[in-house]
């Protein structure tokens, strides 16, 4: 008889229905919330990186418009990929700005070196360095191009993903519109 009494309130449990969405809810949310949590840090990166994009082609595309760049103008042109950045943070955005000529010494092979680089957040290249340039960027001895770099540090919203973080980068090559090169004069 008490056998009967456990079966009958275990069936009673078994098709009672109260609290069901309850339990539901509780078995759906983390995964709602990892989703959630994963469409914001994957929209963060896409707009930081869409940003670095955009930075770095600006920032060689405004070098490449004058003869000659001074401090100031060297200044101004970060200041602009600071504002292209904007509203993301920019103490983890690094830009540089690198003026590479094809050089050849008593018409022998032709080498690709650094002529000037200013960097912001970063070190400039060393002038003078020897660089490899994509194939057929420079093939004539004189002509120059001038390199726009961004690199900015994401730093995902949540430890969930990407919790080292990871690092957005992007380079354009511009060749000068008004000389064969770009002079830089300091100061």
């Amino acid at each position: 008889m008490r056998e009967t009494a456990r079966w009958r309130a275990l069936r009673r449990l078994w098709r009672d229905t109260r609290g069901v969405s309850a339990v539901e809810f509780a078995l759906i949310a983390p995964m709602l919330i990892l989703v959630f949590v994963g469409a914001v840090t994957v929209g963060s990166f896409a707009t930081i990186a869409r940003h670095v994009n955009t930075v770095a082609f600006t920032i060689g595309n405004l070098a490449t418009q004058v003869q000659t760049l001074h401090n100031a103008d060297i200044t101004d042109i970060f200041a602009v990929g600071n504002v292209v950045m904007a509203p993301v943070d920019t103490s983890r955005l690094t830009m540089r700005l690198t003026s590479i000529e094809a050089v050849s010494v008593n018409n022998g092979p032709i080498t690709d070196v650094i002529q000037w680089s200013d960097g912001s957040n970063v070190a400039a290249l060393t002038v003078g360095t020897a660089v490899t340039l994509p194939t057929g960027l420079l093939t004539t001895a004189g002509d120059s191009v001038v390199m726009g770099e961004a690199t900015y540090s994401f730093i995902s919203p949540s430890t969930l993903m990407f919790p080292n973080g990871l690092t957005i980068s992007k380079q354009f090559y511009f060749h000068p519109r008004n000389s064969p090169t770009v002079t830089r004069i300091s100061p």
